[in-house]
């Protein structure tokens, strides 16, 4: 029997299988939140472990000058850790919007290497795939940064939802 506790989702009912179907909801609406920035800490990971791959994946960018690639192979680990770590601070929004403004990037990235028929180098894991053609690596490159993307959208949607939720309401004041 569902008894309302007012706070949306029987967090503080004390009708124990309301209690239970709430924390349920909101650890799935956690892990959906935390997908995108985990996956970006996991991707950080992988270039630390690799670091020689990474390297050598990261002299490969054609967008940039050359004197910032070690900069740049130091900082964009960092870059791509820190959604995570916000979001283990508990600010989730702001680690989701952050994450997806890196998929943006990365995929504007992509979008450039296609227009221009460049060959990309794979820096998303180290250097774990070596392309052997631009249109076919640009196209697994998009179809990843959708379902990367997918993620993202519906940790923003939780996150709109949660924040909604948490906001006190101006109603019956």
């Amino acid at each position: 029997m569902y008894r309302a506790s007012g706070n949306g989702i029987g967090m503080l009912s004390p009708d124990p299988d309301v209690r239970a179907q709430g924390i349920a909801v909101k650890g799935v609406r956690t892990g959906v939140q935390s997908l995108l920035p985990a996956i970006l800490f996991l991707t950080a990971i992988g270039k630390l472990a690799d670091w020689d791959h990474w390297r050598s994946s990261v002299d490969g960018f054609v967008l940039l000058p050359s004197w910032c690639m070690d900069l740049l192979s130091v900082v964009l680990p960092a870059v791509e850790a820190a959604p995570f770590v916000v979001f283990v601070s508990g600010r989730r929004l702001q680690a989701v919007v952050c994450s997806l403004g890196l998929v943006s990037l990365f995929t504007g990235v992509l979008l450039w290497h296609w227009a221009n028929n460049v060959k990309p180098t794979c820096a998303c894991l180290g250097l774990w795939a070596r392309y052997l053609d631009v249109e076919g690596s640009i196209r697994a490159g998009l179809v990843r940064n959708g379902v990367l993307w997918s993620a993202g959208f519906a940790g923003l949607l939780a996150s709109i939802r949660s924040w909604r939720r948490a906001r006190p309401s101006a109603v019956g004041r």
